[in-house]
């Protein structure tokens, strides 16, 4: 160091028996191991750099099975053998990049992103195991000080992590409330493309939320970058994909490409979720998908690939809110778990048959097709009538909500009947016109039982008898 180099052109290092290690300390830029320098039998190599460290160990070295690389705000390109294990840190990264090409086992980890710090892992030479990578930003000040953070690209690994953060502490976060001008953090994109090893990929960023500039009660934003993760595989028509399990917390734009796609678990803040095209088959591999929801909330469309016949979907933990499925190859949905699932609208034209046993319940904000068999749970489900409704709708036990449209088929072979179940406030929506129009016969009542509560869409303008509309004991206008 500082010109008092001890490692030097053609040294020799044979660690000989044991796990041996060798500290590889500069404080200036490192560019290489020195030319014509050997090492055998070290098998851990911990390079600390004072400024940029590039290093390749794929020649000269024998035996070596971890290498660690360290530095601070600089740069790093590392290329190893398929039989190391890479970790490399930067801290006090700011707008430092780093590049990792082959290794086993690779992980980069950066802190105090400042701006755009990108990670690209497996440009060239894809890691031969598992890949984690990890940017975590410091909000410089609590002014209008909006930043990008960089970019993950990672191509290959048997299972791939990214994970961002925009690092907000209790003690930025309080300093921003007292701040009217706060600015904004928006994640880097990420982008994972498999090879033939790929077989799950976790993406997971902080959760979106906007800057508020009110003082005293103001806070810092958050913006999700877009997720794009594709199979090596996807546009083949022959070769299956390996990309199995798609998980990701958070995201903007979110892209997932796979035919051999079977789980996609989402989480926290989204705007679309794109699994539109999963893979280019000639016959699906898969027709069965399991989409699971743990507190995720989508501002938009979470849209599932027309080969997709059986969608699985699972409310755990946390409320999940989707703003728009589109499904439109799916002719059964089956909903579990634990939390309520809210699917705002969807598009389904296809669905035959859905099944809820979410505990929590199931909300269908679209309308469902005559021919659809509804069975709801022990959950408060929610659905909504075309009108002539064909088959026998069961709604389960909770409190459950039923959006009328209005007389059910009388047809000898489909008579449509809706049984609320054993509730105790299950409620029937219906506009004035229509719960008048109910009222005046046993039809209704045949029809559909066990209604507790009418609630009213519209303006009370008629007289509506309650015995006519299973003897409601209460209404709500």
């Amino acid at each position: 160091a500082a010109g008092a180099a001890t490692l030097t052109v053609g040294d020799t290092i044979n660690g000989g028996a044991g796990t041996d290690t060798l500290n590889f300390i500069e404080t200036d830029a490192i560019t290489r191991l020195p030319v014509g320098s050997t090492l055998t039998s070290v098998e851990i190599l911990n390079v600390i750099g004072g400024a940029a460290v590039t290093i390749d160990t794929t020649t000269g070295v024998t035996g070596l099975t971890d290498l660690n690389v360290t530095n601070e705000a600089a740069n790093q390109t590392i290329t190893a053998a398929a039989t190391q294990n890479v970790t490399s840190v930067v801290t006090a990264q700011a707008a430092a990049d780093v590049i990792v090409n082959g290794g086993k086992a690779v992980s980069v980890t950066g802190t105090g992103v400042t701006a755009v710090a990108n990670i690209t892992i497996g440009g060239t030479t894809a890691a031969a195991s598992t890949v984690a990578a990890s940017s975590t930003a410091t909000f410089v000040n609590n002014s209008a000080n909006d930043f990008t953070m960089g970019a993950h690209t990672i191509t290959g690994g048997t299972t791939v992590t990214s994970t961002q953060s925009a690092g907000l502490t209790a003690s930025n976060t309080t300093a921003a409330l007292a701040d009217a001008t706060n600015g904004e953090i928006t994640q880097g994109a990420v982008t994972v493309t498999g090879d033939a090893n790929t077989t799950a990929v976790t993406v997971t960023q902080d959760s979106a939320q906007s800057d508020v500039d009110t003082a005293g009660i103001g806070r810092i934003g958050i913006v999700n970058g877009a997720v794009t993760i594709l199979d090596a595989n996807r546009a083949s028509t022959t070769a299956a994909g390996t990309i199995a399990t798609a998980d990701v917390t958070g995201g903007a734009a979110v892209v997932v490409n796979s035919g051999a796609l079977t789980a996609l678990n989402l989480a926290s803040t989204f705007t679309t979720v794109n699994a539109g095209t999963l893979g280019a088959l000639t016959t699906a591999a898969n027709t069965t998908l399991a989409l699971n929801l743990t507190g995720a909330v989508s501002t938009g469309a979470v849209t599932i690939d027309t080969d997709i016949t059986t969608l699985n979907i699972s409310g755990n933990t946390t409320t999940s809110t989707i703003a728009s499925l589109v499904a439109s190859g799916a002719t059964t949905i089956n909903v579990s778990g634990d939390a309520l699932v809210t699917l705002t609208a969807n598009t389904t034209a296809a669905v035959t048959d859905i099944a809820v046993t979410n505990t929590a319940g199931a909300a269908f904000g679209s309308a469902l097709a005559v021919g659809v068999n509804f069975a709801g749970g022990a959950g408060d489900d929610s659905i909504v009538l075309t009108g002539a409704q064909t088959k026998a709708i069961t709604m389960g036990a909770g409190n459950d909500t039923v959006t009328y449209a209005g007389a059910l088929s009388t047809t000898v072979g489909s008579v449509g009947s809706v049984a609320a179940g054993t509730g105790t406030a299950d409620t029937i929506i219906m506009t004035g016109a229509q719960a008048d129009a109910a009222d005046a016969s046993s039809a209704f009542n045949t029809a559909f039982t066990g209604f507790e509560v009418l609630q009213l869409s519209d303006a009370m303008t008629v007289t509506v008898d309650l015995d006519g509309i299973n003897a409601a004991n209460k209404v709500i206008l």
